[in-house]
Parts: C-alpha cells; sequence; structure tokens
C-alpha cells in the first residue's frame, strides 16, 4: 500500500490486480509498458477510444479487457 495508504483493486484480463497508486488509464498502460497503438482496451464492458485513457481514472472494482493486435498472413 502507498505512505497514503491508497490501494485500489481492479481486474485486468480476468485477474485482480492491485494498484498502488490512484492513476488513469493512460498512466496505466504507460507504466505496464504497453505499446498503445497495439491494443484495444475494454473498460467497464465498453471499448473505449484512446482519446479517452487520460480522463478515465482507474477507481475500486473497475474491469479492463486489454486485447492486443497481432499480425499474420501467409
Amino acid at each position: 500500500m502507498s505512505p497514503k495508504g491508497i490501494s485500489v483493486q481492479i481486474v485486468v484480463n480476468a485477474e485482480q490486480l492491485q494498484l498502488e497508486k490512484e492513476m488513469t488509464l493512460e498512466a496505466f498502460i504507460h507504466e505496464k509498458g504497453i505499446n498503445p497503438l497495439t491494443v484495444a482496451i475494454e473498460y467497464n464492458y465498453t471499448i473505449v477510444k484512446k482519446e479517452t485513457w487520460s480522463s478515465i481514472s482507474l477507481c475500486e472494482g473497475d474491469n479492463l479487457e486489454i486485447v492486443t493486435f497481432v499480425g499474420g498472413g501467409n
């Protein structure tokens, strides 16, 4: 837990995760080293546009599904 006692439990791809500080969705993606150009994110069962990531504050009980695009072909 952080010095201020802030701890937030969220679910990411069906796994419980504890955040030690409050943060936006954009900050979370950056902190985890996820390339924002290669993912789509569902936030609380709604797909959200990249333009809104900085305005979404992650809260207790939030649910994220992060899907990574993969290339393929012949």
